[in-house]
């Protein structure tokens, strides 16, 4: 399933439609007294459907026989052929001289991720507001400091005017793009007729012209909503206006083709600012200023640059276009992400009461995740409460649920032009005659150039169930669909953070739990947390790191008192977790993790961690002065070894990388192995699609391990890795690298991904 297709149930939709059983189940809810509720710890699990689903558990090591292999190769070279006619007509497209669009024809396609018209209505003074307080970044108290690592931009931004005939490349400043409109429904592309998009700096507007060359369509800049690139397909991408009935789906060429209209589209827009130091002020004391491009009058100039027919002509550029430009490639962003079991409990009347454990108007993101809101009358009604507590200056950009467990991820207005490829997925745990209604729920995200994930979840109760919350994880890393499909989320976000009611218990006595509490010293405490052993014994939930808990265990407590309630013999546990896992060349600083003990309406306490995150801004790569060769790398050899997983019958591998242009599987020549390899010859080149080194650097390749016997796409997940690149291309040019990473599956290290690559640059 492509990306923008989950966005029917999450994206900027307040809430998805609950299927049958949620809806019997909030019936349920509705009708039961809770003043007679049944903890969940005091409940009955039936044993038998546990070790049933154990038991039934797909066997994905069977080993095929030589003729079932021969018959997949036959099928894969059915496939490889269809593939080559659709390519076969594609280029047929590209190289048709005929134009379509014609005079009233609407380009614009509904999609899942449209606003309705009062959001945008709301959404546009945003962008109308004058623009003086890019740059300026915001005051953070003490114990949240930005330090010296993060270089900001000194003061707030200046104006600055630079003449036309320095700017290199100055015909992207008045660009012509041929793209094709996208239609799902096609096995191409809708109409497949060619159209013609142009950005033009100087009347600060976007142009969709008909196929005599006249303009069907304008849009100013400032009325776009919306500029992005599809994760799945490398050429595609979307653009969304304030004053457009729907999104426009374009096809580019090639994966450059549209990285330079992303480029000089984001440059465009009045409320983002973007990497360029070769159009920003040369003052070294300078960090960030507002470009006035001059041509007017002797600045102006002629440049050779394709027409709408795609034929090169003379052009002449002339008049003041504007860019908000930066010296640094990165801006902060905050975030809180907190997670608070209510235990079946109406939140407080006064949302001011929930202030200590969400404080408003204070961070950029929030990402709130609750468990057990079975008081719900109406579906919203939690989503709806923290909409109003967060009042109108924040905005929705998804909300899910699953049972009585809801997450939901809101942004300050201001942000939401820089946030793109909103998605949503949920999983439950097997059924409820095992866990209960338990499972995960997946909230993924690109703010600019920085992708993130938000991931909850409710897991098995009692201190007995240690070995099921471990196989709830696996299911919920294994089967929720974000981002990348042939992936899980736990190799390809830049940060991904997990939160929600672990449920794992402290198994030590209660006196001893008791004794450790009075002193607070839960340092102490916490080598008794089964979720800690099972981390560092088991391999749970690896590579995720949590900061040192200095609080509190945050369950079970008697409601109203915040007194802690000793039953059967059980400690105080450490249920209630925040986990986060960020790719090695990201900046991201934990700034408080913590409990809030004053609010007692529920059995839980609930805990929140906030952080600060360096993220990458669009990259102007055309209008760099130094303008060097688009790197191309060419992989010597790639191995799994040490792989403790099934036996991979057909394995195959994927490439993929944010700066890559292509992501299609390769096979390897060996079969029936754990451990397969694949030679120079059998790993085709990838070539980057920015010549920028410092933007690769913040970026990373990964290695998607897969069956290729395995028909079913949602089983055939191998394991994956991930390579960051930071340090590994600038001044790497030429030179052979080996690399060895982890190969990750269900959330455990499987074994290693080795090999050896070197990028040379393209000819």
């Amino acid at each position: 399933m492509e990306a923008q297709e989950e966005l029917d149930n999450a994206g900027f939709e307040e809430h998805e439609e609950v299927d049958g059983d949620e809806a019997a189940f909030l019936d349920e809810m509705e009708e039961e007294d809770l003043g007679d509720r049944v903890n969940e710890d005091d409940g009955e699990v039936d044993e038998g459907a546990w070790q049933e689903f154990l038991e039934q558990q797909d066997d994905d090591g069977e080993e095929l026989s030589d003729e079932q292999l021969a018959a997949l190769q036959a099928e894969e070279e059915e496939r490889q052929a269809a593939e080559a006619a659709r390519a076969e007509a594609e280029a047929a497209v590209w190289d048709d001289g005929e134009y379509g669009g014609e005079e009233g024809e609407d380009d614009t396609m509904e999609n899942p991720a449209d606003l309705d018209d009062d959001a945008k209505e709301e959404l546009e003074a945003v962008v109308n507001e004058e623009w003086d307080d890019a740059g300026e970044e915001e005051a953070y108290e003490e114990e949240e400091e930005i330090d010296e690592m993060q270089m900001e931009e000194k003061g707030a931004p200046m104006q600055w005017k630079l003449p036309l005939r320095e700017v290199t490349n100055p015909q992207y400043l008045k660009a012509y793009f041929t793209v094709i409109k996208y239609t799902p429904s096609h096995s191409f592309l809708g109409g497949k007729q060619k159209r013609v998009w142009v950005v033009d700096h100087f009347t600060r507007c976007f142009y969709n012209l008909e196929k005599s060359g006249k303009i069907k369509k304008e849009h100013a800049a400032n009325k776009l909503l919306q500029l992005e690139r599809n994760l799945v397909d490398c050429t595609r991408l979307r653009l969304m206006f304030f004053d457009a009935s729907h999104s426009y789906e374009l096809q580019f060429f090639n994966a450059r083709e549209r990285e330079r209209f992303y480029e000089t589209a984001s440059a465009i827009r009045p409320s983002i600012r973007v990497y360029s130091p070769d159009l920003t002020n040369q003052d070294a004391n300078v960090e960030a200023c507002t470009t006035t491009i001059d041509g007017v009058g002797p600045n102006s100039v002629s440049v050779v640059c394709n027409n709408a027919q795609g034929k090169p002509v003379n052009r002449e550029l002339t008049g003041e276009c504007k860019v908000n430009a930066s010296k640094l490639i990165t801006e902060p962003l905050t975030v809180w992400v907190g997670t608070f079991n209510l235990s079946g409990t109406r939140p407080p009347k006064n949302k001011n009461e929930l202030s200590a454990w969400m404080p408003k108007d204070k961070y950029d993101i929030y990402a709130i995740a609750v468990q057990e809101a079975s008081y719900r009358k109406e579906e919203s009604e939690w989503f709806d409460y923290v909409q109003a507590y967060l009042g109108r200056e924040y905005l929705t950009l998804a909300s899910m649920n699953l049972w009585d467990t809801l997450l939901i991820v809101l942004t300050r207005k201001k942000h939401l032009l820089k946030i793109t490829n909103v998605e949503g997925s949920t999983k439950a745990t097997v059924h409820k005659a095992v866990c209960g209604t338990k499972g995960g729920i997946g909230i993924s995200m690109r703010y600019l150039e920085t992708s993130m994930c938000f991931i909850t979840c409710h897991l098995a109760a009692r201190i007995e169930r240690t070995q099921m919350r471990n196989t709830n994880l696996e299911e919920i890393v294994d089967n929720l669909q974000l981002g990348i499909r042939e992936t899980d989320f736990t190799n390809q976000f830049n940060h991904v953070f997990f939160f929600g009611d672990f449920n794992y218990r402290t198994e030590v006595d209660a006196p001893t739990a008791e004794r450790l509490i009075a002193d607070k010293n839960y340092a102490e405490l916490i080598a008794y947390d089964q979720f800690t052993q099972q981390r560092t014994n088991e391999g749970v939930l690896a590579g995720f790191t949590e900061t040192p808990i200095t609080f509190a265990p945050t369950y079970r407590l008697q409601p109203g008192s915040g007194k802690y309630m000793i039953e059967k013999g059980n400690a105080s546990s450490f249920c209630d977790r925040v986990l986060s896992r960020s790719m090695a060349n990201t900046w991201v600083k934990c700034t408080s993790y913590k409990a809030v003990p004053d609010v007692t309406f529920s059995e839980h306490t609930p805990v929140c961690a906030t952080y600060i995150i360096r993220c990458v801004r669009p990259v102007l790569s055309c209008f760099m002065k130094s303008q060097r060769p688009i790197p191309v790398f060419h992989f010597k050899n790639i191995a799994v070894k040490d792989h403790n997983g099934v036996i991979i019958n057909k394995p195959a591998v994927i490439i993929s990388a944010p700066f890559f242009g292509s992501t299609k599987p390769f096979d390897s020549k060996t079969s029936k192995t754990q451990n397969p390899s694949w030679s120079a010859s059998e790993i085709p080149s990838h070539e980057a699609i920015t010549q920028v080194l410092e933007l690769i650097e913040t970026g990373h390749i990964i290695f998607i391990l897969r069956e290729a016997a395995e028909k079913r796409e949602d089983k055939a997940h191998r394991g994956s890795g991930h390579l960051t690149m930071l340090g590994r291309v600038v001044g790497q040019e030429g030179v052979e690298q080996d690399f060895e990473i982890d190969l990750m599956n269900h959330g455990r290290r499987m074994g290693k991904i080795v090999g050896r690559y070197m990028w040379v640059a393209a000819k």
